[in-house]
């Protein structure tokens, strides 16, 4: 097998590489051992490797799942064992087997954990990065090499042990003793091999082979930082060789920094060889999907999340590491100003990733699709600079709101025009989320209100109008924007809220009737509740308060009501001076103005048979009559703004003109001034309503 150059690409594979003991082997963990706890363990993705080496993502998973197997009790999940998890879960992959399929399986499966990472072939050597995450959350328990530890620490292997005890910990485990005790002896194998390259140096130094001894003196140290006898002979030899002790040998002297050009320009290529690679990138997206403004003339509205680009730092503490380790020793010579030779210039590293989201219902629908860039940049040298995308808003603007359901999810579905699951692997990226469904409060989906904008008109009738009544008295209202419902109240949506049909005539999309006004009121208050808004009325008994200040549903004001029914006409109807039967639900025998009879249905219709009006407002005129906030009682005749009606009386206002309903289904009934009173706990089949709520 090939020896990995770079001691942190074999240190993590040494801490679980085991030789079987012949007697019964010690316990090294105590209680269950994390039993039932499952671990996803994915070969690290090989990065420009030949074919002769394609071994080497095989050898580390399985050392590592060899290692998780000794200290644990953990249930490790690899292609060891892939044939018995496809047929548990009795599946198929038709022979293709992908780490996007492993992680599929490891959800139905139950995986708490997951490992993945990367190897990277430089020159003769390899670098190393692995990370366990939580399957669930996709939080990062720990990546390897570890960050904010000291080069001591991960070359003696103690930051390596002490990360996988740490995770052995967080997954349930506890090691004894002996566990602990194994686990860092492994970990000191680079240790081992820290002491044979120190003995060559010593031998070399005796020979007189004084560049050769410095060479192996500056790998002990590279291997094992805390050796002292290593640091010492180096530090001691290139103090020599700068007072002059062997520095008076010109030759030796431009050997050596012949030797340090070698290594320099091994450096050089090494660096400009891993910079050209790129490091694995996890993109995480949040799981708190954000609604906006519910846009009510369209019924769409915005969705959002937030998405962070995120490079592995380790990525960039493997080369600055690499990059100080050969500074620092250049610099214990004492020769570097007077030889020239430096540490290459700054580089500068950066990606840019166009990714495109859909955000998916619960029946898989796109109901949405965006694209957003994202983009990383890093100053790369003896230390690093990072920079990158983290917590970008991704929006979708118009989402249709009949499409939402309860559970929506959200797919990455292509990075730089590849399919994601293909630039995932090409490209290095990790694509973490939190949670396959989110949930959205507050939508509503079915009934979509319109937008009214407010204004100013003449209500009530001219004295000219045909069959006019005296108490439509003429006068000037001025009204605030508010949103109307498009449609009477369907069967359907009262039954989903209140529990019960009341209709004479049955039928889901059909206007509910044979509701009062208390029944009415009731509504409004329920739906407002469910959909986590502030109840419009305080009901007490009889007596019904309006909470001005609430955003739930109410029922409209008359003036609201007429206002929005004439939609900016001034005629007996939005439909002009007359309207007929191919117009509105009332009954045909009785038209208006001398108008041609027409049909007689006898019966609801399904809400918005008939063409809206301009402002899309769906049966203002006929099907059922329409429950009003007022008290009925005459007009004031002077100039008002959004007035409420009497402060009492003994008849709510109903508009609109019906299907049934003695004089209440002719034509002229079905007026945009026409107003008629009705006691608030009657019901009839010819009797519904509509929502209203205040403009937001």
């Amino acid at each position: 097998m090939k020896r990995m150059v770079l001691a942190a690409a074999l240190l993590l594979c040494g801490v679980f590489a085991f030789a079987e003991d012949a007697a019964k082997p010690p316990v090294f963990f105590n209680g269950e051992g994390g039993r039932g706890t499952r671990l996803a363990v994915l070969a690290p993705k090989a990065v420009r490797l030949t074919d002769d080496d394609d071994y080497l993502p095989a050898f580390v998973q399985g050392s590592l799942t060899g290692g998780f197997n000794r200290f644990s009790a953990i249930t490790v999940l690899d292609r060891q064992n892939m044939d018995r998890i496809l047929d548990e879960q009795n599946l198929s992959v038709g022979g293709n087997f992908s780490d996007d399929d492993y992680i599929k399986i490891g959800n139905f499966t139950n995986t708490q954990y997951i490992l993945a990472g990367n190897l990277t072939k430089i020159n003769a050597g390899y670098i190393l990065d692995l990370g366990i995450s939580d399957a669930e959350s996709g939080e990062r328990k720990f990546s390897y090499p570890p960050r904010n530890c000291t080069a001591a620490e991960i070359q003696s292997g103690k930051a390596a042990a002490d990360a996988v005890e740490d995770l052995l910990v967080q997954m349930g485990v506890t090691l004894t003793e002996a566990g602990k005790a194994e686990l860092h002896k492994m970990a000191r194998q680079e240790t081992v091999d820290a002491e044979v390259v120190l003995s060559k140096g010593i031998t070399a130094q005796k020979s007189g082979t004084v560049v050769e001894a410095l060479s192996y003196y500056i790998q002990a140290a590279g291997l094992d930082p805390a050796s002292a006898e290593a640091a010492s002979r180096l530090n001691i030899l290139s103090a020599n060789v700068s007072s002059g002790n062997i520095g008076a040998d010109a030759r030796n002297e431009i050997a050596w920094r012949r030797s340090w050009l070698g290594r320099l320009q091994e450096l050089e290529q090494y660096v400009g060889n891993y910079v050209n690679a790129n490091p694995p990138v996890y993109l995480v997206y949040s799981t708190d999907l954000q609604q906006g403004a519910i846009n009510w003339q369209n019924e769409t509205l915005p969705i959002s999340f937030t998405i962070s680009l995120n490079p592995d730092r380790s990525w960039f503490d493997t080369i600055t590491r690499v990059i100080t380790t050969v500074d620092e020793g250049l610099q214990t010579t004492g020769k570097a100003a007077s030889w020239g030779l430096a540490i290459g210039q700054e580089r500068q590293k950066s990606a840019r990733f166009a990714v495109v989201a859909e955000l998916l219902n619960d029946q898989g629908v796109s109901i949405g699709r965006q694209e957003i860039v994202l983009n990383w940049s890093a100053k790369i040298g003896k230390s690093y600079n990072l920079t990158a995308d983290r917590g970008k808003a991704v929006t979708f603007p118009a989402v249709k709101a009949d499409l939402i359901t309860d559970k929506l999810s959200i797919r990455i579905t292509s990075i730089d025009g590849t399919a994601a699951e293909t630039a995932a692997r090409t490209k290095g990226i990790n694509i973490i989320t939190q949670a396959e469904y989110y949930r959205l409060p507050n939508i509503i989906a079915r009934n979509g209100l319109v937008r009214i904008q407010g204004g100013t008109f003449t209500m009530g009738s001219p004295a000219s109008e045909r069959n006019r009544d005296s108490n439509e008295t003429l006068h000037s209202v001025t009204v605030d924007s508010f949103y109307m419902s498009k449609y009477e109240v369907s069967q359907q949506e009262y039954e989903e809220v209140i529990g019960r049909n009341p209709s004479e005539f049955k039928g889901s999309n059909l206007p509910v009737e044979q509701v009062s006004w208390d029944d009415a009121v009731k509504y409004c208050n329920e739906r407002s509740l469910l959909e986590g808004l502030t109840a419009a009325y305080t009901i007490e008994g009889n007596n019904v308060t309006w909470n001005y200040a609430a955003n739930g549903y109410r029922l409209p004001t008359e003036a609201e009501w007429e206002y929005a029914c004439r939609a900016g006409t001034s005629t007996p109807f939005n439909t002009g001076n007359n309207i007929t039967t191919d117009q509105a639900n009332y009954d045909g025998n009785n038209p208006y103005n001398n108008n041609a009879k027409g049909i007689y249905r006898q019966k609801t219709t399904a809400i918005g048979s008939f063409a809206p009006n301009v402002w899309g407002l769906y049966d203002m005129h006929g099907n059922v009559r329409e429950w009003c906030w007022d008290w009925y009682g005459s007009y004031n005749s002077g100039a008002q703004t959004n007035p409420v009606g009497a402060s009492s009386g003994q008849l709510r206002v109903s508009r609109g003109g019906s299907w049934g309903g003695t004089s209440y289904n002719y034509a002229q009934a079905l007026r945009s001034a026409a107003r008629y009173g009705i006691i608030p706990s009657r019901q009839y089949d010819y009797l519904g309503f509509r929502l209203v709520r205040p403009s937001l």
